[in-house]
């Protein structure tokens, strides 16, 4: 696995701004 842990974050990160933004007010 290359840069897997980064993979991970930028996963984790990606999801947190999609839920972020969908939860605008």
């Amino acid at each position: 696995n290359v840069g897997g842990g980064d993979f991970y974050v930028f996963e984790l990160n990606r999801g947190r701004e999609k839920e972020k933004r969908r939860r605008r007010r």
